[in-house]
């Protein structure tokens, strides 16, 4: 399964392919699979973990995963917060 992300520093659409895509949307495991990962349950758990302090490892590698830079800092006395610049974003 393909999916189309484009750069925005060289203004390309590029064309991706996604393994897991392409496992669960065309062998009868994946769909079998998929129709376990979509219930509403599973969703609730996913989402309490994911707001815990427990995935904050999972941080870093989404950050290089999805091109996200770090570009800016401005500091206001003691609030300080930082631009992110996405370099590609999916269409």
């Amino acid at each position: 399964m393909e999916y189309k992300v484009k750069d925005r520093l060289n203004n390309q659409i590029i064309i991706k392919e996604s393994k897991i895509n392409i496992f669960l949307y065309t062998t009868k495991l994946g769909r079998i699979l998929l129709k376990i990962i979509v219930l509403p349950f599973i969703s609730k758990i996913v989402g309490i973990y994911q707001n815990s302090i427990f995935s904050k490892n999972m941080i870093p590698k989404f950050i290089k995963n999805n091109h996200i830079y770090f570009t800016n800092q401005y500091n206001y006395g003691e609030d300080s917060f930082f631009v992110l610049r996405y370099l590609s974003y999916a269409i």
